[in-house]
């Protein structure tokens, strides 16, 4: 399910849900639960068609999503605990 879906579920329900904390720290109305969840990262990928050649502004985009993922996989991810 979308971000957008589970957002609403929450907002709308009694239900709780794992999310990266990137989500609870930008979607206004979610509260993280001092919970500690061990979980490994799985591989995320960009996906185009066969001989894709990006626009400018689509390979800028590409750049950037490159390079956060990269940062983001030579930080720690902080446990719910210690924020």
């Amino acid at each position: 399910m979308s971000i957008l879906t589970n957002h609403t579920l929450l907002l709308e329900s009694d239900m709780i849900a794992v999310m990266p904390y990137q989500v609870v720290e930008t979607q206004h109305g979610l509260v993280r639960l001092p919970v500690d969840i061990k979980a490994a990262a799985g591989p995320v990928g960009i996906t185009t068609r066969k001989n894709f050649e990006p626009l400018p502004a689509t390979a800028y985009f590409i750049g950037v999503l490159r390079q956060v993922a990269s940062k983001m996989a030579q930080t720690k991810l902080v446990p719910a605990s210690e924020s």
